[in-house]
């Protein structure tokens, strides 16, 4: 994907807010990017924040993971906007 065509997805679907080269998620949003590798798919789930830089991605997640990437290897964006999305997951038991 081109770098234009993924901030716009980021602004426009996913409601970001542009500060300097960044792009930060809004806490209502979750967005996930699909990465094509080698012969596989990476997912990077719950993107908080990304930054471009010429043909180069830096992403990061609410894990506080980061991933640098070329921006041409992202072929798809999930986004999620349901309520209480970034909520404390669990593990799932209930009381």
């Amino acid at each position: 994907m081109k770098t234009e065509q993924l901030t716009e997805v980021f602004v426009k679907q996913v409601g970001a807010r542009k500060d300097g080269h960044a792009y930060l998620v809004p806490s209502e949003s979750e967005a996930s990017l699909f990465v094509a590798l080698e012969g596989e798919t990476l997912t990077i789930a719950r993107v908080t924040r990304l930054e471009v830089s010429d043909a180069l991605l830096s992403v990061d997640t609410a894990k506080g993971e980061r991933f640098v990437l070329a921006a041409e290897d992202v072929r798809a964006v999930k986004i999620d906007r349901g309520e209480n999305i970034r909520r404390e997951r669990s593990a799932g038991f209930g009381k």
